[in-house]
């Protein structure tokens, strides 16, 4: 369910970026049926990017894609970043597989090290290889405990 609030911000992700600069490219967004991922995926898809979503379902979400399955820009790779090697050439690689919550990642600490270090290096590689630029993001602990919810852009964290 796509509320007002989730609209708004992906008006507001596409009023940041320019189409042409996605259109007809090919992206992957690893994490891809995370929360975040799924719409980003969403905006690249209406931007008329090729997008693939490599995910391995360990806190994505099939519901965070339903909306983009059948879509022929769009492809899902059930798979772990760590082990994936990836063959094609992708223009883009976004790399936002991770656990992302405090309990999660204190539950599975080596699979959390795992998806950002191993995950990470094969993303840089495969980057390296076929000259793709590549965004990695983080999550909000990294800024430790918000003093203000929401958190706006300009908080620097604690």
């Amino acid at each position: 369910m796509i509320d007002q609030i989730i609209l708004e911000d992906i008006e507001r992700i596409k009023s940041g970026l320019k189409r042409e600069d996605f259109e007809g490219k090919r992206v992957l967004v690893t994490g891809g049926a995370g929360f975040i991922g799924g719409w980003l995926c969403d905006v690249l898809v209406s931007f008329d990017a090729e997008v693939a979503c490599l995910d391995n379902l360990s806190t994505g979400k099939m519901e965070n894609m339903d909306h983009l399955l059948g879509k022929p820009k769009f492809k899902f790779i059930n798979e772990d970043v760590c082990a994936f090697e990836g063959d094609i050439k992708y223009d883009h690689i976004l790399h936002l597989a991770s656990r992302a919550s405090p309990e999660e990642y204190q539950q599975h600490p080596i699979e959390t090290l795992q998806a950002n270090s191993v995950g990470g290096y094969n993303m840089l590689e495969l980057a390296r290889k076929y000259d793709s630029a590549i965004l990695f993001a983080s999550i909000s602990e990294a800024y430790g405990d918000a003093e203000v919810l929401p958190t706006p852009e300009s908080c620097w964290g604690t």
